[in-house]
């Protein structure tokens, strides 16, 4: 359409300067020249449109080029936002999971206490006192499960944080270690001392009538015990809910490696657009610093737990 309109404005302008022309040589010819006036006007008419639209368009254009910039810009912006957020939500999670894995193993250290003040009431024949030292030395246990669920929980959160990093643009590979890295040998180990015990002086007092009449006044009675609703549910049912709480970690922990491997393997093909021109972003050097602090600190938990397990520290 504008390639047409410039032909008819070529046209005009050509006519109009005719028109000037033939009007000076006509001019003793008044009925000539008013023609050639006409045509003259009319060509000027021409004109004035045609660079009406040139103008218009040439407007237009800018506007669309400015819009297209601003969407652009906006595009950048808004991506870099969204890189952040998750960059900082990676890094939140791994502290949580850090933070959960610090607790773990007091709790296995506060319910082996509590074996020993059952053994001790055990062997006074305090009964009560004996069976409320297993009911809580269960409770320990049932939290040192709960923040290994909890674990990994965090180790999901984090590896879809850094895939959202990546897929807007940003390089996650320096946030992209999971400070807990916990074996399930190490895991149970360190529980399984405690379960057995309290599963062994649970037996060893069903043997006895005076402890064996408590049990039976206690065992259905509603108690405090993370995850069960009373004591028997917790001596029959303890050392499957630890193993599955640890089995469903090591799953977590593998699975969240491998998602954050692909999402890193498909960085090339993650972005596009403005996003891409801008060229991937890497996470602040505060939060590379955060989680390399938190990966050294899980090491050393990591140690504590196995202390509880094998009764030493690994030579690791």
């Amino acid at each position: 359409m504008f390639g047409v309109i410039g032909v008819v404005a070529g046209i005009a302008v050509t006519m109009w300067i005719i028109s000037k022309f033939f009007v000076g040589i006509y001019q003793d010819q008044p009925a000539l020249t008013g023609l050639i006036s006409v045509l003259g006007g009319i060509a000027g008419l021409f004109v004035r449109v045609g660079i009406g639209a040139w103008h218009k368009r040439r407007v237009r254009a800018r506007r669309a080029l400015a819009s297209r910039k601003a969407e652009a810009d906006r595009e950048v912006r808004e991506t870099a936002e969204r890189r952040e957020s998750a960059a900082r939500a990676a890094v939140a999670a791994a502290q949580r999971a850090v933070a959960a894995f610090e607790r773990a193993p007091g709790h296995l250290d506060n319910g082996h206490g509590w074996i020993q003040n059952a053994r001790t009431h055990k062997a006074n024949g305090a009964f009560s006192p004996f069976w409320s030292a297993i009911e809580t030395g269960y409770h320990c246990v049932g939290v040192y499960r709960d923040e290994i669920s909890s674990i990994g929980r965090e180790a999901a959160k984090h590896a879809l944080e850094l895939e959202n990093f990546a897929r807007n643009g940003g390089d996650p590979k320096t946030i992209s270690e999971f400070p807990v890295q916990l074996d399930r040998e190490t895991a149970l180990g360190a529980a399984n001392g405690a379960v057995e015990a309290l599963a062994s002086l649970t037996y060893e007092a069903q043997m006895h009538p005076v402890f064996a009449q408590i049990w039976e006044q206690r065992r259905t009675t509603a108690a405090v015990i993370a995850g069960f609703a009373n004591l028997e549910q917790a001596v029959n049912g303890m050392k499957q809910s630890v193993t599955s709480a640890v089995g469903q970690l090591d799953q977590t922990l593998g699975q969240s490696r491998d998602r954050i491997a692909t999402a890193m393997a498909d960085l090339p093909r993650a972005v596009s657009g403005s996003v891409a021109a801008a060229g991937l972003s890497a996470p602040s050097s505060d939060q590379a610093d955060q989680i390399r602090k938190l990966a050294s600190a899980a090491a050393g938990i990591k140690n504590e737990v196995y202390r509880i397990g094998h009764g030493k520290y690994p030579s690791w």
